[in-house]
């Protein structure tokens, strides 16, 4: 099947009436695959770095339990845990687009103020409570 646009994809699933054209349309589309979680995304940096993951604790403000909880999976975190951890990783754009749609959170969006500045401290590496500050001077949430 040649690659189609989502809508025709769309339109060819609704008319799927029963599990043998399913598993045809499934062999025979191209589909992302599942992405990895978090927590092995986020691990992919660290290594087995215990150094590593105590500073990044520390850096990103992120309560220790939780943090060595969500490092192991057990916890899942939301949007701004995950933004903190990548600011303090000091992360690409591509990296914590990445690191969010592993997270399943919603990808910064430009046309976001709050997500503008997120790329914005991104881009020029500041701390988590630098961002935070940028944040706050824009009468912005800050990262929770």
């Amino acid at each position: 099947m040649k690659e189609s646009t989502t809508k025709k994809l769309e339109e060819i699933l609704l008319n799927i009436d029963n599990e043998n054209a399913l598993d045809q349309f499934l062999k025979n589309t191209p589909h992302k695959h599942p992405l990895m979680s978090f927590a092995e995304y986020l691990q992919s940096f660290l290594n087995d770095d215990e150094q590593a993951r105590s500073s990044l604790c520390h850096s990103s403000g992120i309560e220790r339990t939780y943090f060595y909880h969500i490092l192991a999976g057990t916890k899942q975190p939301g949007r701004d845990k995950i933004l903190r951890i990548c600011i303090a990783l000091k992360m690409s754009t591509d990296e914590t687009q990445q690191a969010l749609r592993c997270g399943n959170q919603a990808v910064l969006y430009a046309k976001n103020m709050h997500d503008a500045v997120i790329l914005f401290a991104l881009q020029h590496q500041l701390s988590v409570a630098d961002a935070n500050d940028l944040l706050d001077t824009y009468q912005l949430a800050v990262l929770e």
